[in-house]
């Protein structure tokens, strides 16, 4: 109920009032109540004193202070119902206004918690990168510390010997350099000669076997001047006794130098055999001595190196001594 309302039903009550509590020379108007909808608390209730023109009989003073509590106490109702709709419109307004609050209130708690679930599962997602990352960081780090430790061999390799023999360079006399290269040179000799000798015991032991396949034991040549290496054995050295007998005198001539042994030119005019037979009979002579075969193939038939026969010594017979080198 507005105010104006609730001033005009007290003002008309008041008014009854006096009017009932008169001398009874006016007649008691009659009420009515009545109910109009409202905009602000959605209805209002109204009481409306109606004249009447009827006459009305007079009431007595107990009857008419009956009246008067009822109509305070229906005013009082009607003042408690105003006040109760217009708490409760502005309930309304208030609850429509927080509605759109209530909702967001709510998107931002759901929001908030798929916020705080997607942040768990990133956690959870980092934390599986960190021992991944952890263990392939142990991996490489293992990997580029064998690389590493490979790469200074590597260069201390390549880097110690050259300042190792700068140091020496610069220390070491030139004297001395050479006396070491002296000796160097002699225990390579040494080792050649050794090897010789050996080989040379071997091949005059050569007994027992067929004829022409006695296997030979080949010989190393002399040191060369700039090599500071043991040399290898020819490769046209034979490798049994009858392939020693079919060297050409090419063959012996190249074997000859390798070994670095005089070869022989020319012949005495007395020897039956042509030149060129009598030439590779003295050369091949002089190669059995020098790897110690214990043969010697002496001259006795004339032939000639182009013959059939002429890569066949015709006589060969055993020294009973090693030839002299």
């Amino acid at each position: 109920m507005s105010p104006k309302n609730r001033d005009a039903n007290r003002s008309g009550s008041g008014q009854n009032g006096k009017n009932a509590q008169g001398p009874g020379k006016q007649p008691a108007p009659s009420l009515a109540l009545a109910a109009s909808p409202s905009s602000a608390n959605g209805l209002v209730v109204t009481l409306t004193a109606v004249a009447s023109d009827a006459r009305t009989p007079t009431l007595s003073s107990s009857e008419q202070q009956a009246v008067d509590d009822l109509f305070s106490t229906m005013k009082q109702t009607l003042t408690t119902l105003g006040n109760t709709f217009d708490a409760l419109g502005k309930q309304t307004v208030t609850v429509a206004s927080i509605s759109p609050r209530v909702a967001a209130a709510r998107e931002l708690q759901r929001t908030g918690e798929q916020l705080r679930e997607r942040q768990r599962r990133q956690e959870a997602r980092v934390e599986e990168l960190k021992k991944a990352l952890s263990t392939n960081v142990k991996d490489q780090q293992e990997l580029l510390n064998k690389k590493a430790d490979e790469l200074v061999a590597e260069f201390v390799g390549k880097e110690v010997p050259s300042r190792v023999e700068k140091e020496l360079t610069a220390l070491i006399s030139i004297d001395i350099k050479q006396q070491l290269t002296d000796y160097k040179r002699r225990i390579l000799e040494v080792k050649v000669n050794l090897h010789n000798s050996e080989a040379r015991r071997k091949n005059a032991l050569l007994l027992g076997l067929s004829p022409g396949t006695e296997p030979l034991t080949p010989l190393l040549p002399p040191l060369a001047a700039d090599k500071m290496k043991l040399p290898e054995h020819p490769a046209l050295f034979p490798k049994t006794v009858g392939s020693l007998f079919q060297l050409n005198t090419v063959q012996l001539s190249a074997l000859l130098k390798e070994y670095r042994i005089e070869e022989c030119t020319e012949v005495e005019a007395a020897s039956p055999l042509s030149p060129s037979v009598a030439t590779r009979e003295e050369n091949l002579n002089r190669l059995m001595s020098f790897i110690g075969v214990g043969l010697f193939i002496p001259p006795l038939s004339a032939t000639t190196e182009n013959s059939p026969s002429g890569l066949k010594s015709p006589v060969v017979t055993r020294r009973h001594a090693w030839p002299s080198l």
